[in-house]
């Protein structure tokens, strides 16, 4: 017996086999067996998924929503309080220290200090990380510039896209767009001519997409990252379908 993603085979040591949701509950959530548990480090104890206490964690939702995995992968991860709005954060850091709907940015043009602030909050000629795209499969995108305004991250700057139209582009080169907001988009299959497009629509539709989204996961204190990462996907749209659509 096989079972199609997001599902696995439970009871699997009885005659009753039957196809059910894996890696869908983190620290906390219900659940039926620790194969019910988001991550490998999580166990099904007393109907919840815990953290034993001699395991460290690797993934941030092996902790609380409220905290992230500081040192991961080294012997001294630990699971410590998310960092607010203001407050410092470390460039060689994840981005999930911050609390849910913040990123960690750059304060000024020295880039030598970072804090927390709000997704998609920047305003024009302030700094910001170049955008290539917005991951959407299973997290908040970490977006610096007001959508609503439709800024793009170019050149470290928070700006108005750039009017360009280039077509007739070998996409199988290297840089053959100016900007990483652009990407070399082929016109059809097992073609290497392109031209060069946004890939995202910088508006206030999108930026007040992800805002409500923001709103919706603090609200519900959904988890969005997942050290399951063959379910990434299938957490954050399940996590989703529970509770915010």
């Amino acid at each position: 017996m096989s079972c199609l993603d997001p599902f696995g085979i439970y009871n699997k040591n009885s005659f009753n086999l039957t196809c059910q949701y894996k890696g869908y509950a983190t620290l906390g959530q219900a659940c039926e067996t620790t194969a019910s548990c988001s991550t490998k480090a999580l166990v099904c104890q007393a109907g919840t998924c815990q953290l034993p206490p001699s395991t460290k964690c690797t993934f941030d939702d092996d902790c609380s929503i409220d905290e992230w995995c500081q040192d991961n992968f080294q012997s001294t991860a630990a699971c410590v309080p998310r960092v607010g709005v203001n407050g410092a954060c470390q460039p060689y850091k994840d981005n999930n220290q911050c609390q849910l709907g913040l990123v960690c940015s750059y304060v000024d043009a020295t880039r030598t200090n970072r804090t927390c602030i709000p997704i998609a909050s920047k305003g024009e000629g302030q700094q910001c990380w170049d955008t290539y795209s917005m991951d959407f499969d299973g997290v908040i995108p970490d977006y610096e510039c007001d959508l609503s305004k439709g800024l793009v991250c170019i050149n470290d700057t928070c700006q108005k896209p750039i009017a360009f139209e280039r077509v007739n582009v070998n996409c199988s080169g290297s840089d053959v767009c100016p900007t990483g907001s652009l990407q070399c988009i082929c016109q059809t299959t097992n073609s290497t001519e392109g031209t060069c497009a946004y890939t995202n629509n910088y508006n206030s539709g999108c930026g007040n997409t992800i805002k409500d989204l923001v709103s919706c996961l603090v609200k519900n204190k959904c988890q969005t990252v997942t050290g399951n990462y063959d379910f990434t996907k299938h957490m954050f749209l399940q996590t989703l379908w529970g509770h915010c659509l």
